[in-house]
């Protein structure tokens, strides 16, 4: 019997020790989505995300428009579960118009050493398409 919970403890233990450390938290992120707005004009809005452990983060976007630099920034809420990553957040009283607020959700790809990854997002809240994003770790 001894010898059964001591196995027992030794495979749990070994799973608890193989589950994958969380790459994402922690960490600075930096991406930019290129697209062409409903008036088929180029755009491209900068994104930093710092991602905190415990799900909390900070976001914060940079738009250049009609030759004017608009920030926005605010607290959200991001998640992963193995295969999709989340991302929330409101921006009330933001700058830029076509950005209220963020709700992300898509598959995520990571590089080998896990420095770069890759989301597909809609750059805009109701855009009918989505843009196949590049977010790179910026932290050391």
């Amino acid at each position: 019997m001894k010898k059964a919970a001591f196995l027992l403890l030794l495979a749990v233990s070994g799973f608890a020790a193989a589950q994958p450390e969380n790459p994402f938290a922690g960490s600075t992120w930096q991406g930019r989505v290129s697209y062409r707005d409903s008036y088929n004009r180029q755009r491209t809005d900068t994104y930093e995300l710092v991602l905190v452990a415990n799900g909390t983060c900070i976001i914060t976007v940079q738009s250049r428009q009609d030759a004017q630099d608009l920030f926005q920034e605010a607290d959200g809420l991001w998640s992963y579960d193995g295969s999709f990553f989340r991302l929330e957040c409101d921006f009330p009283g933001g700058e830029i118009k076509h950005l209220p607020f963020i709700n992300w959700a898509s598959l995520y790809q990571f590089d080998a050493m896990q420095n770069r990854f890759t989301l597909l997002v809609k750059p805009w809240p109701d855009a009918s398409f989505s843009v196949k994003t590049a977010f790179i770790r910026v932290d050391d």
